[in-house]
């Protein structure tokens, strides 16, 4: 079942070569905004931003990309295109580690800390955050529960370093 509904999809995607060409720029692209922002961020933390905030956008999602690099390596979930026989849409040799996805953890945590420094940054930034988690899957490299796991690890990771502690 899985096999049949990614083969269409894929397939709807790869028919017409400009569809395939927007979901690579998208799904190269958002990520590395996401980055840039972030660094952004960063750099404006240490103007506008006290030490004590300044460091929290830095801690939190060190902690929560090194936290999830730990649980994947000890889950080792095996990837779409392992199990199933598969063409991504993305070359991938990566073997295992999809659950959670770690693209998903970082870019959510980083929305995260855009919403601790302005609402409106970090509802942007979770917006582009529910792109990628559509590209992900779309892409054959991870499964939906991959992204949700991702999204809910960095949720609490975030509410707790940002609010909590």
């Amino acid at each position: 079942m899985y096999r049949d509904r990614y083969d269409k999809l894929s397939g709807w995607i790869r028919k017409k070569p400009y569809r395939y060409e927007i979901f690579i720029i998208l799904y190269k692209t958002l990520p590395l905004l996401v980055m840039v922002t972030y660094a952004v961020m960063i750099f404006y933390g240490i103007y506008k931003l006290n030490r004590e905030e300044w460091i929290r956008i830095i801690a939190v999602p060190a902690v929560t990309f090194l936290a999830v690099t730990i649980f994947r390596k000890l889950i080792n979930e095996k990837r779409p295109y392992e199990v199933y026989d598969i063409q991504p849409l993305v070359y991938k040799s990566k073997q295992g580690e999809s659950f959670p996805s770690r693209h998903m953890v970082s870019v959510v945590i980083i929305a995260m800390a855009g919403f601790y420094i302005s609402s409106l940054l970090g509802g942007l930034l979770m917006m582009v955050s529910a792109l990628i988690g559509i590209l992900r899957p779309a892409a054959g490299v991870h499964y939906v529960r991959d992204i949700l796991g991702g999204f809910f690890f960095s949720l609490l990771m975030g509410i707790i370093g940002f609010y909590v502690i």
